[in-house]
Parts: C-alpha cells; sequence; structure tokens
C-alpha cells in the first residue's frame, strides 16, 4: 500500500522523520499488507485488511483513530485491537463507522452532530450520545441488512439491502 499527500497529523502512516515536510507528492510505503479497504477522514486514515483486523494512523485528537489513551497523533499504523472481522469501514471528517461480518455497527470519534444516529444505546449502557468515544462502541438499534455505510464531514448515509436509505447529522453547519 502507497500514501501520498499532507503528512501533517502523520496520516500516511509512514512513520516518524520520513519526509523532510510535511507533505509529499511522491507516493510512499506503508507499513501493512493484505489491505482490501482504506477510508481517509480529515486528517487520519484507517485500514482493513482482508483477515478483517483494522489498523488506524493519523491525528488522534477526537478519538478518531479508536485507539484510547494512545498520542495525539500516531504516525504509523496501530491496530484496533477491539475490532475482529470487519467487513468494511467509512470515516467521516472526524469520526468513523465499521460494520463487521456479523452485522454489528460499530461507531467512535466526535458525535458532535449526531452523525451515529439511529441509537439511544451503545453497548448496554445509557451514553450521552452528543459526545464521542475514544474507542469503538457498538451501536444498538440501527436498521437491519446494511449494506452500505457512507460518512460526511458531519452527517451519515446508510442504504439497507431493501434499498431504505436512513440519514443522520447535519448536511451543514449552517443547518445545525
Amino acid at each position: 500500500m502507497f500514501s501520498l499527500g499532507s503528512n501533517e497529523c502523520g496520516q500516511l502512516g509512514i512513520g516518524d522523520d520520513t519526509l523532510p515536510d510535511d507533505w509529499t507528492f511522491e507516493p510512499q510505503k506503508v507499513n501493512l499488507t493484505l489491505i482490501k479497504q482504506v477510508s481517509c477522514g480529515g486528517d487520519f486514515s484507517i485500514c482493513v485488511t482482508d483477515r478483517g483486523d483494522v489498523y488506524s494512523f493519523g491525528n488522534n485528537e477526537n478519538g478518531t483513530l479508536g485507539l484510547d489513551g494512545l498520542d495525539e497523533y500516531v504516525s504509523s499504523p496501530k491496530k484496533i485491537e477491539i475490532l475482529k472481522d470487519v467487513d468494511f469501514i467509512e470515516c467521516g471528517g472526524d469520526y468513523a463507522i465499521c460494520k463487521t461480518l456479523n452485522n454489528e455497527i460499530y461507531a467512535w470519534g466526535s458525535n458532535e452532530y449526531h452523525q451515529f444516529g439511529f441509537f439511544d444505546e451503545v453497548s448496554g449502557e445509557e451514553k450521552n450520545i452528543v459526545l464521542g468515544y475514544v474507542s469503538p462502541v457498538k451501536c444498538l438499534n440501527w436498521p437491519d441488512n446494511i449494506v452500505n455505510i457512507k460518512c460526511g464531514a458531519s452527517h451519515t448515509l446508510i442504504l439497507t439491502s431493501n434499498q431504505e436509505v436512513y440519514y443522520s447529522g447535519v448536511l451543514t453547519l449552517e443547518n445545525k
């Protein structure tokens, strides 16, 4: 896998002190193999391997990396240990949502605009859904048969197998 562009927050996943500047126009090798999917947020990146493992790197300021307790920036891929058998992942501006092969949905990062939507509970405990989460939490009460999730800066769209579309969050800051 290769990455290029801005690396100001480590979002290229190529390690510290690799570039003389904080950006590159030349593809740089990322030390990960057998990647089946990549998704990028505002200044972080997340990869899913063919075995369903998840790795993240970049800005962890709002818990966007799902790596509770780690530094503000992570410049090399780190495994999110809590996640297993991930089917796909989608990143928004400063949050991420994934679906497992068992049809479980996990979310983490900022939920300032209720982008996680559709649930009053996470992981069996009542939570203030406006707050974000620094590690993945299981989302309850989501629609069945989700086949795709797309995230924007402050909103989420969900597509089910029977072509229903669900929406949460706000499209623009002017709508809040």
